[in-house]
C-alpha cells in the first residue's frame, strides 16, 4: 500500500493536466488522501490484532483487520492506475 501510494504521489508531483500540477487537482488529492487514510487504518488495527493475541478480544481485532486490510490493499493497489489514466486521457 505504502508503494502505491509513493507512486501515485511522484507521479503526481511531476506531471502537469489542465494547466497544473496533478497533485493539485482536488480529485487526485482526495484519491490520495483516501489511500493514505486507509493505510494508516490498516497498520492500527493489525497492530491492535497482534497485541490483543492471547486474549478474549484477539479473535474479534484479528477478525476486524483481516476483514478491512486486504480490501484497503486492492483499492490502494488500483489507485495509481487511475491516477495515470487520468493523464493519458487529458
Amino acid at each position: 500500500m505504502q508503494a502505491a501510494l509513493d507512486t501515485a504521489l511522484s507521479y503526481s508531483k511531476n506531471r502537469k493536466m489542465f494547466g497544473s500540477k496533478n497533485l493539485g487537482l482536488d480529485g487526485i488529492q482526495w484519491m490520495l488522501g483516501e489511500v493514505a487514510t486507509d493505510l494508516e487504518a490498516s497498520k492500527l488495527l493489525y497492530r491492535k490484532a497482534a497485541d490483543a493475541l492471547g486474549t478474549p478480544e484477539g479473535p474479534l481485532m484479528a477478525a476486524h483487520a483481516k476483514r478491512f486490510v486486504p480490501d484497503a490493499a486492492v483499492k490502494a493497489l488500483w489507485m495509481p492506475v487511475r491516477v495515470v489514466r487520468c493523464w493519458r486521457q487529458s
